[in-house]
């Protein structure tokens, strides 16, 4: 996955996030628990993973039917929908010149 295009999905987490108002708990469950959720109940599979500095992972999921999840995990194990919705679109862009891919 291209850098721009992880930065635009976190950007998109990050808004959908804050749409939704900060005193909304996030949906969180033990790891196992969640991928058995989007793989085995929404067909789902991993797209994109990513190292965050704090040591959590963000990962992306996406089914066929375009629908899409982002979650991240921290260091404990438990993983936290951050955001999700429909309509995906993958895409193969050029790195951007002197960015790191």
């Amino acid at each position: 996955m291209t850098r721009p295009l992880f930065l635009s999905l976190l950007f998109a987490g990050t808004i959908a996030l804050t749409a939704t108002g900060l005193k909304a708990e996030p949906a969180c469950a033990p790891r196992p628990e969640t991928l058995e959720r989007l793989t085995d109940g929404l067909g789902q599979t991993r797209r994109a993973i990513a190292l965050a500095g704090t040591g959590v992972v963000v990962e992306t999921f996406a089914g066929p039917d375009g629908r899409w999840t982002m979650i991240v995990t921290r260091p404990d194990g438990i993983s936290c929908h951050l955001a999700s919705g429909r309509y995906r679109e993958a895409v193969d862009e050029s790195p951007i010149p002197g960015e790191p891919a």
